[in-house]
């Protein structure tokens, strides 16, 4: 799927300074990974980080691993202006304003961990770019992203599917979310092998349907909820706010399912490559 990236852009640029504030879901994300390469028993010298945002997970990396040099790449001005104001020691992270999908950052390799979080669904061409990250690892070096899952929001896109065909708006809902299993034959089909993926889901709790919403626009994620024809905006979303109070109230909040999901898989080591390389006898 297509975005306009520029617009993107500009948005990730506005909400840059008070991101940290709402972003509760790209955090456990960031301590997913942590967990990630704890249990996988991998000490990276070296990390490419792409959708670094305001460097949450950059600091982490700096903190776990005392010797890592880190690379952290997003197409936000802004968000990277932040980052550079909090991560220490500056000395070990270069950051850089990038399209991880469009940019080569070969140059700053090659690395022995690539990762992204919450990145793949903005990609025109998720398969194509991680094919490029792959040319970017060391060998036998890994590419883990994180994402996220079929079920996210799935109340409040519910809500507002039935709140827009009762206004006589039926569009179909962007297909900005994949399975395991179809990220997992993505990575397959990029020639990385030790392949595999774990998923989770929480519910996390808000005031109200409003609190959700401004948290979702605070953190850029609102592309399913798309603009509506004049004046019939205003209508669907105090509806679909209504709706959702009263729909997924639970004691004196209202709830929504974060669905998470890690892809992962590793680069050849070199005696593999000779192997799959050499000229038949």
């Amino acid at each position: 799927m297509k975005f306009d990236k520029n617009r993107l852009k500009r948005k990730a640029d506005r909400v840059a300074a008070t991101y940290d504030g709402v972003a509760v879901v790209p955090r456990k994300m960031a301590h997913r990974m942590m967990d990630t390469l704890q249990e996988m028993n991998l000490r990276p010298a070296t990390i490419l980080e792409l959708g670094c945002a305001t460097g949450y997970l950059t600091q982490l990396f700096l903190d776990r691993f005392p010797e890592t040099r880190v690379v952290a790449v997003d197409f936000s001005g802004g968000m990277l202006s932040v980052a550079k104001e909090k991560v220490e020691p500056s000395h070990r992270v270069r950051f850089l304003e990038a399209d991880a999908e469009i940019d080569d950052l070969g140059e700053y390799g090659p690395f022995d961990l690539i990762v992204s979080t919450g990145l793949l669904h903005w990609l025109s061409d998720p398969e194509a770019a991680i094919r490029k990250w792959t040319d970017w690892l060391a060998p036998k070096g890994w590419i883990i992203c994180s994402a996220f899952g079929i079920d996210t929001v799935t109340e409040l896109r519910d809500v507002v599917k039935q709140v827009e065909a009762e206004h006589g708006i039926h569009r179909p809902e962007p297909a900005l979310y994949r399975s395991t299993g179809e990220w997992e034959e993505v990575v397959r089909r990029c020639g990385l092998t030790k392949t595999g993926s774990r998923e989770c889901w929480h519910l996390l709790e808000f005031p109200d349907c409003r609190s959700l919403l401004e948290t979702i626009h605070g953190m850029g994620e609102s592309e399913f909820v798309r603009p509506l024809p004049f004046g019939l905006d205003r209508i669907v979303v105090t509806e679909v706010m209504r709706r959702y109070n009263l729909r997924y109230r639970r004691r004196n909040q209202v709830y929504a399912t974060c669905h998470l999901l890690q892809v992962y898989g590793r680069k050849a080591g070199r005696e593999h490559l000779r192997e799959v390389t050499a000229p038949p006898v």
